[in-house]
């Protein structure tokens, strides 16, 4: 992904972002922007290297995205927040960057149990989950074809790792209702991502909550009804993971 589209740009606002090296696996660079800001430095770097003038617009990071390019991978774009006034951006960035520089600070492993504020809709994203959130087009209840069990894996997902896990296991439901239902879709910061179909469900006995063993639906009809789409029918203070649609 080399920007963002139209509808994205209009809405993303100022944001604060990282630059990932995914050979050494470190972030290298931390910058605010508009527009495709972020993912200017790598198309800057090209220029450059393809041109008289490298030597003299040489620097740490110039130098660090040539290296990438030339081992045969892509900068790595990461989001860290958006939606952000100018003045916010720059307050995030100048945090952010004067952290990650403290010497004192070079190790962590924070013991925070809640998760920053906003942290679930502007928190770190790669830029395509970005564009995914801003692009999404939305999904209303007279759009549903089936009876959907929708469960909200916000808390649960690890980006990188199986969404099937995330999706499946543990959760506190009305078992007779879970049944009658046709898919289980798995929803992430308001995005529908999987849709499973149970075949069968367990209790977990020492917690009284449900899990399913079930097959992923790649049936483009039904996917494309769902998947990617924006579901925002959730009630103010709701904090209920579990939602049932039923036509």
């Amino acid at each position: 992904m080399d920007s963002f589209s139209n509808k994205t740009l209009e809405e993303i606002g100022s944001y604060v972002y990282a630059l990932f090296d995914p050979v050494k696996q470190e972030v290298f660079y931390i910058g605010k922007g508009k527009q495709n800001r972020v993912f200017n430095h790598a198309k800057l770097t090209k220029d450059i290297i393809n041109s008289d003038d490298y030597e003299f617009n040489k620097s740490l990071k110039i130098d660090r995205i040539t290296n990438i390019i030339n081992s045969g991978n892509q900068v790595g774009h990461f989001i860290l927040r958006h939606g952000l006034s100018d003045k916010e951006a720059f307050e995030v960035e100048a945090t952010l960057i004067d952290f990650l520089n403290f010497d004192k600070f070079k190790n962590f492993n924070l013991s925070n149990e809640v998760s920053g504020h906003y942290s679930i809709e502007k928190g770190i994203a790669t830029a395509s989950e970005v564009e995914n959130i801003y692009h999404a087009k939305p999904i209303t209840i007279q759009d549903f074809k089936h009876n959907i069990l929708i469960i909200n894996i916000n808390k649960s997902y690890i980006r990188g790792n199986d969404i099937y896990d995330a999706v499946r296991k543990y959760w506190k439901i009305d078992i007779k209702r879970a049944k009658k239902m046709d898919f289980v879709v798995g929803e992430y910061r308001g995005i529908l991502r999987a849709i499973y179909k149970p075949k069968n469900w367990f209790k977990q006995e020492s917690t009284g909550r449900y899990y399913f063993e079930g097959q992923e639906i790649v049936d483009k009809k039904i996917c494309d009804i769902y998947l990617g789409k924006f579901f925002a029918n959730k009630k103010k203070g709701q904090v209920n993971p579990v939602r049932y649609i039923e036509i």
